[in-house]
């Protein structure tokens, strides 16, 4: 079969009736597997809601793959990493376009805090509907994460660095309590939130201050941080919450339970490493 019909074959099937998110997941796991080939992950690790998903099984769609430097570094070359995508997705027979993305304000993980260091544009593959998903690499990383080694199957088997699930879990802490003022109502970080907690995943405490650019001084305690996340549930609008998440999991019975006191339930069990 031609690969280009197992990879077809293999969206419709992954997109359990969300079709459009299938192939974007596909396109997502095809410029991965083009960046592994140009040797990217030897200078960069996979982070963000996208590496929560491919990598670690969560069941939340993010149609942006971030991706931390590993050293700071503000003079990236971007078209050799342009032709290894191009190239890749040849093989494919598909043809795509790539555009630099302006910076724009943005709200939590997905449409987030502003990353002023970060280069982003968007991949699209031209058709009836054109697909396109997002790609951003924050090249002044802040210090102090650590990362691991994962191997993904498809589109064949290969493997990735990526920032270890505690680091992942500080950045989405870090969005949660230090975003700016609309921050709280983002459904995917909270999200992803019960995700790490259930998963028991612990947090790592010191690298949300670091994020957050706390000194060694003034550092995040756990009493402050308890307080903080207390605060934001209390400040949630779960109705708002919910909405903003919805488009982005196929099974919105994931979401039923959710309300201040749920969230608060959950803080309980929420492991800190300091």
């Amino acid at each position: 079969m031609n690969v280009v019909r197992q990879v077809l074959t293999k969206i419709r099937t992954k997109g359990g009736g969300r079709v459009v998110d299938g192939l974007r997941s596909a396109m997502q796991e095809v410029a991965i597997a083009g960046l592994h080939q140009k040797g990217f992950f030897r200078r960069a690790a996979f982070s963000g809601g996208s590496c929560l998903r491919i990598v670690h099984g969560s069941p939340r769609f993010s149609d942006t793959l971030e991706f931390c430097w590993l050293e700071p570094d503000e003079d990236l070359l971007l078209e050799p990493l342009f032709r290894a995508l191009r190239t890749e997705f040849a093989s494919f027979g598909l043809d795509i376009v790539i555009t630099l993305k302006k910076r724009m304000p943005r709200i939590g993980s997905e449409t987030g805090t502003l990353k002023k260091n970060a280069r982003c544009f968007v991949l699209s593959v031209p058709g009836e509907e054109t697909l396109n998903i997002t790609f951003e690499i924050d090249l002044l990383s802040y210090p102090g994460f650590s990362t691991e080694e994962k191997r993904l199957p498809e589109p064949f088997p290969f493997q990735i660095r990526c920032v270890s699930l505690p680091d992942l879990f500080a950045a989405t802490m870090h969005h949660l309590l230090f975003g700016n003022s609309n921050s709280f109502i983002n459904g995917p970080d909270w999200f992803d939130f019960e995700w790490f907690i259930k998963n028991s995943v612990p947090l790592n405490l010191p690298h949300v201050a670091r994020i957050a650019g706390l000194h060694s001084v003034d550092r995040l305690s756990d009493r402050e941080f308890q307080l903080k996340l207390a605060h934001r549930i209390d400040s949630l609008d779960v109705t708002l919450a919910r909405s903003s998440v919805n488009r982005s999991i196929d099974d919105l019975d994931l979401l039923n339970r959710w309300s201040r006191h749920y969230f608060h339930e959950l803080a309980h069990y929420l492991i800190i490493s300091v």
